[in-house]
């Protein structure tokens, strides 16, 4: 009996981690990076043009590369013509951009949050939409 409490959710996991790595589409797409009204830290006040490219179940961006954020795994889940996508790019200098995304006939929109150490060692936030031109 406890056995299979410990199996199912194993399973589960393995069977979601499959199942996304194969609905991730490959694409690039021009998105326009719209900052929150609330956003304080500096850089994250001005909306800014970007290229997203998903390859092999890695998401890259192209602002966030010359920043020196790798590219990083995403997942991914298709439902009824929608592929949500959810991915983390990190840069050892800038901290991580956290990307939540839709992609349905063939356009993007959804979040990015940029999070990273601020000077005074506290953790500081900014938040984005992201969609597609």
């Amino acid at each position: 009996m406890k056995m299979q409490f410990l199996v199912a959710p194993f399973l589960f996991i393995i069977a979601c981690g499959f199942a996304s790595a194969a609905d991730a589409p490959d694409g690039e797409w021009n998105i326009v990076v719209t900052p929150s009204p609330k956003n304080t830290l500096k850089g994250s006040t001005v909306a800014y043009p970007d290229v997203l490219t998903l390859k092999k179940g890695q998401l890259s961006s192209q602002s966030s590369g010359k920043q020196g954020f790798a590219p990083g795994a995403c997942t991914a889940t298709t439902d009824k013509g929608k592929t949500k996508i959810s991915a983390d790019l990190v840069s050892p200098k800038h901290g991580k951009n956290h990307y939540e995304f839709e992609i349905e006939k063939g356009a993007i929109s959804g979040s990015m949050v940029w999070s990273k150490m601020g000077e005074d060692g506290k953790a500081k936030e900014a938040e984005f939409t992201i969609k597609s031109k």
